[in-house]
């Protein structure tokens, strides 16, 4: 933590580090175990002396006589990584499950909707296909940007790519346009219906 060595051995020293916001946590957890068990152990943050936040994995053996605990020995270990890779874990689950959530949501709408237009069976897996499949390619390119925005223009030309018999007759024209991954998808499919309405009834 950068102090020095016989800083550590002032009264108070160690409370007085631990984070305000572990501080009372930690302190009535060691008081509580300090009476009751021989060896235990506890998670918290002290400050170092550059104001670096430092998780500890505190490792705690009891010394004690017949009157009661005398001494406390053990290890401070130090899992900043670790307790920092599980915090990016967590926000990635979150991100993940909120994505999910977002493209059940998307699918299930995209469902009723094609439901709700389709003349037949066969009509309403043809478009629920396409619908599906330029969603997928919408969700590809947003992976491959790794959620950097998307370029407009890349978007048109994903929708254009099923219809590619028809795409020389078709240009992307306009300025250098970006569209943020949480909108790609929805947009994406605003212009795969544009290019099959363009098929069925259009340029294409």
């Amino acid at each position: 933590l950068g102090y020095a060595v016989e800083d550590w051995y002032r009264r108070d020293f160690w409370v007085d580090h631990v984070h305000p916001d572990d501080r009372e946590a930690a302190v009535e957890y060691r008081r509580r175990h300090s009476t009751t068990a021989p060896d235990y152990e506890l998670e918290y943050r002290m400050i170092a002396a550059d104001g670096r936040l430092v998780w500890f994995q505190d490792i705690v053996h009891v010394i004690r006589d017949e009157a009661g605990p005398l001494t406390l020995r053990g290890f401070l270990i130090d899992i900043t990584a670790r307790k920092r890779a599980e915090e990016a874990r967590q926000l990635l689950l979150r991100e993940l499950d909120h994505r999910v959530k977002n493209t059940l949501a998307t699918v299930q709408a995209v469902a009723e909707l094609t439901l709700r237009t389709s003349t037949s069976l066969a009509a309403f897996d043809e478009m629920f296909r396409g619908r599906i499949a330029a969603l997928a390619r919408m969700h590809a390119a947003i992976w491959r940007n790794k959620g950097t925005p998307l370029r407009m223009r890349e978007l048109a030309e994903l929708s254009l790519a099923p219809f590619a018999r028809g795409v020389e007759r078709a240009s992307v024209e306009g300025d250098e346009v970006t569209i943020s991954s949480q909108t790609a998808g929805a947009l994406g499919l605003v212009l795969h219906e544009l290019a099959t309405n363009a098929v069925k009834h259009g340029a294409l």
